[in-house]
């Protein structure tokens, strides 16, 4: 059997990832190729990525698009399984992953992702090339290739392919205008337009928002089974989200993957147990710290404070003896991962500030270390927390390097997701024994067990959530270095979630099934 996956993202080379997609497609074909499947890749080739990371070029491809005859570069990187290669498709268009348009969302990437696709589809359909068995499309950003396969008489050869299409982010659906944009269904593919009959514009444009065209709701409606990255999410996703509550769900998508039934599965994504990163000493995790920050100061022509602020802790913290409890956290920072963390209570104080508090005042020397970046806005809010509390390092920015020793050094990992598809820090903390107190949603759900292998907590509103956490982490100062303690951080690190296992249901629930 052979498989295409078609992704905006890829781990396995440089510069080419921001999230949990990224480490799916690393590292699921070389457990696909353990059952003998050949998982291929396509993703695009930002900038000079494919010259970079010492692609060869194949050919050029003239692809139909927005009225014209977009010229599109095919490459090809070796690899070292020799069965399996990832190709990259160059354009001018495709200059970085993901960008930021404030005023027109989406309306970069849905662009460049809409070329992607048909040059996709344009490849394929190419005598010179093969088709897969499956094509595996994951997230809105690969969904025009469902939509270009059911619509164009020159992609129909796709139909002989099955379709699957993996969810890693409901949230995020790509949704852009029909018509009268730059950056429309009607400009990426005016003869599809032209053509199409009610009941396809039924199945793509959004719920919310008819004049628009949503990519994933085309590729739920369109694709021949969808996967959900665990099995407690694909529970969810077929619910409405009350975000005043603190529950997200389908996020507007519920009832179509309600219609969908059994066409939709949940299957975890897998942890690699094998690439482990010697543990550094307390000193040299420090160290790396602080290097890392000293290397974004210097991309910047002004000091951010930020910064600052935690070289002056980092200072701190290495004249003193490491803390019994290293609380770690390691995420972007969106409402997704630390929503919960920015409620205030009813004393006006944050959930942050109290947790701290609650360190502070513990029997043993308790710290929390939180690396991550994203969101301005609560960047700020935790600088404030980090400047008034010697016991919390703030590290703003993210360093691969650095976020590996923090998960392999910490003693217990905070992971308060409003909500997680499937997660992965969670799988890598508990690895290297890390006892985790995590949320009782999504994949948090399935690989986190209170009182088994970790702590968990949940709650009817955002409130009550936020109570419960603040329990959680209270008991587990209670009991941390007790014999109990020592049950839960063995749990942990035996626990197992690995590819090998994760393939055969790849296998029998969406390729084959």
């Amino acid at each position: 059997m052979r498989v295409l996956l078609i992704a905006a993202e890829n781990g396995a080379i440089a510069g080419a990832k921001v999230g949990g997609m990224a480490d799916v497609i690393r590292d699921l074909p070389p457990a696909l190729l353990a059952q003998h499947v050949v998982a291929d890749v396509i993703m695009p080739s930002y900038g000079e990525l494919a010259q970079r990371s010492g692609a060869s070029w194949q050919r050029s491809l003239l692809v139909p698009f927005s009225g014209r005859l977009e010229k599109v570069e095919l490459w090809r990187l070796a690899s070292p399984q020799q069965e399996q290669q990832t190709l990259m498709l160059s354009h001018p268009l495709f200059t970085q992953i993901y960008h930021s348009d404030d005023r027109r969302p989406f309306a970069t990437d849905a662009s460049k992702f809409a070329l992607f696709s048909a040059a996709v589809c344009q490849y394929l359909c190419d005598p010179a090339s093969p088709l897969p068995d499956v094509l595996h499309l994951h997230d809105w950003h690969s969904c025009f290739v469902a939509l270009l396969r059911q619509s164009l008489p020159r992609y129909q050869a796709l139909q002989q392919c099955r379709m699957v299409l993996t969810i890693h982010n409901i949230a995020v659906q790509g949704t852009r205008p029909l018509n009268q944009d730059s950056s429309s269904l009607q400009a990426w593919y005016p003869e599809m337009m032209a053509s199409m009959t009610p009941e396809l514009l039924a199945q793509i444009c959004d719920r919310h928002a008819p004049n628009c065209i949503n990519p994933l709701r085309a590729g739920i409606n369109l694709a021949d089974k969808v996967h959900v990255v665990s099995p407690s999410y694909a529970d969810e996703v077929r619910l409405p989200s009350q975000p005043q509550l603190g529950f997200f769900g389908g996020e507007g998508l519920e009832q179509d993957l309600q219609r969908r039934g059994d066409d939709v599965v949940g299957i975890l994504n897998g942890c690699d147990y094998q690439q482990r990163r010697e543990a550094c000493s307390y000193p040299e995790l420090l160290q790396r710290a602080a290097d890392g920050i000293c290397r974004w100061m210097g991309q910047q022509a002004l000091v951010r404070s930020v910064d600052q602020i935690a070289l002056t802790r980092l200072q701190q913290w290495q004249q003193q003896p490491r803390p019994e409890l290293l609380l770690t956290s390691v995420g972007r920072l969106t409402d997704q991962k630390v929503l919960l963390l920015r409620q205030t209570l009813a004393n006006g104080e944050t959930v942050l500030a109290t947790l701290l508090a609650q360190l502070q005042h513990s029997a043993c020397d308790a710290r929390l270390l939180l690396l991550g970046s994203g969101d301005p806005v609560i960047a700020a809010e935790f600088r404030q927390c980090a400047a008034q509390y010697r016991n919390f390092l703030f590290i703003d920015g993210y360093d691969e390097t650095l976020s590996q020793s923090v998960f392999e050094h910490g003693d217990a990992f905070l992971m308060p997701s409003s909500f997680e598809p499937c997660g992965i820090s969670q799988l890598l903390a508990m690895r290297a024994g890390q006892v985790c107190v995590a949320h009782q949603v999504g994949g948090l759900k399935d690989t986190v067990f209170p009182g088994i292998n970790g702590y968990g907590f949940a709650g009817a509103d955002l409130a009550e959530q936020s109570q419960q956490l603040l329990q959680a982490c209270q008991q587990l100062l209670k009991e941390f270095g007790s014999e109990h303690w020592g049950q839960l951080q063995q749990a942990a690190s035996d626990a197992r979630y690995d590819w090998s296992s994760q393939v055969s249901c790849y296998l029998s629930q969406l390729y084959r099934g």
